[in-house]
């Protein structure tokens, strides 16, 4: 059975474009993980496509919420 996401955000740094100030759409992608980390709700995925990240998240979501979020990475996300 295929999963059927309610929304999909994009993080790209690699794009001249990227801004955490974006919507988070493959056109207008969000430049750090961090802010999809914040924004995140369940039923929703994260496209990051290729570039170095190095980072300590923080998710605004507790692990006693009930859902799972996903993560897709570099060529995983077709990117």
């Amino acid at each position: 059975m295929k999963t059927i996401y309610t929304k999909t955000f994009h993080i790209s740094q690699n794009k001249p474009n990227a801004s955490d100030d974006n919507a988070g759409t493959e056109l207008y992608p969000y430049k750090t993980i961090n802010i999809a980390a914040q924004l995140l709700e369940q039923g929703e995925r994260v496209n990051i496509h290729q570039g170095i990240a190095r980072y300590g998240l923080y998710f605004a979501w507790s692990s006693l919420d009930s859902g799972k979020l996903y993560y897709k990475v570099g060529k995983q996300c077709g990117h």
